[in-house]
C-alpha cells in the first residue's frame, strides 16, 4: 500500500443508519503530506503501527491537519 486509501462504510446499528468513511494514511515518507487531509475534520483517529516504528511525530501532525482543540 502507498499514500492514501479512503473506504465508505455504511451500517445499521438499533435502527439508526450510521456512515462514516475512513482514511488509510501509509506511514513512510512520502505519505506524510496526506495525514492534514485525512485528520481534517475527523471526529477520531486510530493509528495502527508497528512498534519498531517511531511515530513521534505522527500525533502533532494529525492535531495540527485536523485544527479541532482538545481540552
Amino acid at each position: 500500500m502507498t499514500g492514501l486509501n479512503l473506504m465508505d462504510k455504511r451500517m445499521t446499528v438499533r435502527g439508526a443508519r450510521i456512515a462514516y468513511s475512513i482514511w488509510d494514511v501509509a506511514g513512510d515518507v512520502q505519505s506524510v503530506d496526506h495525514i492534514p487531509i485525512a485528520c481534517k475534520d475527523a471526529v477520531a483517529i486510530l493509528y495502527m503501527f508497528d512498534l519498531t516504528s517511531r511515530i513521534i511525530d505522527w500525533y502533532e501532525r494529525a492535531r495540527k491537519g485536523n485544527g479541532i482543540r482538545a481540552y
